[in-house]
């Protein structure tokens, strides 16, 4: 059940991951925990076993199952998991192989806050930011928009110079 102690997996997330295994993809437990407290993974299904038999049991969910091979496919041990979502959408989009189902797509807000993560941390969007603060304030502002652009791209594509009015790195 959804409710129980973290280190005792409950009986449909063991079938996932045993289904999982088949297939060659490693998922613990505690990865599959995670990954539903994120909101990547749908909870599992509940159906009750009739009248007079019981109470509620859960059942597996193929989609749960996709879904996290998917994640086990993109996630690496100890990285952000936002830059893995976005693989996993933009797999999600690509053709489906004839004879095959398509794979499930990620949960739209998961998408949209990584997104959002990766762009803030952009050296594209930091330039964006900094030149939004010195707009209107002439040629100190151009001055020091350009220092900052060289030291931002510095990095990633050598030493930014302005030259005539372009940008040659």
């Amino acid at each position: 059940m959804e409710g129980m102690a973290r280190g005792a997996p409950s009986p449909t997330d063991q079938q996932v991951i045993r289904e999982l295994s088949g297939r060659e993809v490693v998922v613990t437990a505690s990865q599959s925990e995670g990954w539903r407290r994120a909101g990547l993974l749908p909870r599992h299904r509940r159906r009750g076993l009739g009248r007079g038999r019981g109470s509620v049991v859960d059942t597996v969910d193929p989609v749960a199952v996709e879904s996290a091979a998917a994640l086990a496919r993109h996630l690496r041990q100890g990285r952000d998991r936002r830059p893995a979502e976005l693989e996993w959408f933009a797999e999600a989009g690509l053709p489906v192989r004839p004879g095959a189902a398509p794979g499930p797509e990620p949960p739209i807000g998961a998408v949209r806050e990584a997104l959002v993560r990766v762009l803030e941390r952009s050296v594209s969007q930091r330039l964006v930011a900094f030149a939004r603060s010195v707009a209107g304030t002439g040629e100190e502002g151009q001055d020091a928009l350009h220092e900052v652009a060289g030291r931002l791209m510095k990095p990633y594509h050598g030493a930014a110079n302005r030259t005539e009015g372009s940008w040659r790195c």
